[in-house]
């Protein structure tokens, strides 16, 4: 919850700068808050993928992201990240150790938030949606996981059954 509130806090600074964005928060519903939440977040819960309803809302959410934001320092939703990278979506995740062991110390589609503090969050989103270079990034960020695909992953682990590399 204290991502969440991190998170919330962000972007209630960036509104602060006069700049607009919208929050939806996946994993979170809106009662855990015991504040009124601003009208520019929106809280789904647990969104399950094994019910249409939900499943096509999550994925509507990652289709429409400018960003997608994961600030929990031990925890970033890697299916999720990736999820989000295969639609061209850039990103700000903390650099867990799988994450920067498949994609590197520094990420062309996105941003790696080292604090955990509400301004340096604020400063990591606003880098990536200001920046000249956003739609190179979400070129970067799908092509980084194109390869992430159902078929690939059983294609390498009958390989791997089978003994091939």
């Amino acid at each position: 919850m204290e991502a969440a509130r991190i998170l919330l806090e962000a972007v209630d600074k960036i509104h602060e700068t006069d700049q607009h964005v919208e929050l939806d928060m996946i994993g979170i519903a809106e009662n855990d808050f015991a504040e009124t939440l601003p009208n520019y977040v929106r809280c789904h819960g647990f969104l399950r993928k094994d019910i249409e309803e939900e499943r096509s809302l999550y994925y509507k959410l990652l289709m429409e992201a400018s960003v997608l934001v994961n600030v929990m320092p031990k925890w970033a939703a890697y299916s999720s990240t990736v999820e989000a990278m295969y639609f061209y979506t850039p990103i700000v995740v903390s650099p867990y150790q799988e994450f920067v062991h498949e994609f590197g110390e520094n990420i062309p589609f996105g941003s790696y938030n080292r604090d955990f503090s509400v301004s340096g969050v604020a400063d990591d989103i606003l880098s990536v949606l200001s920046t000249s270079q956003y739609d190179d990034m979400c070129l970067e960020a799908h092509q980084a996981v194109e390869s992430y695909t159902w078929e690939n992953y059983v294609r390498r682990i009958l390989n791997l059954i089978e003994g091939k590399k």
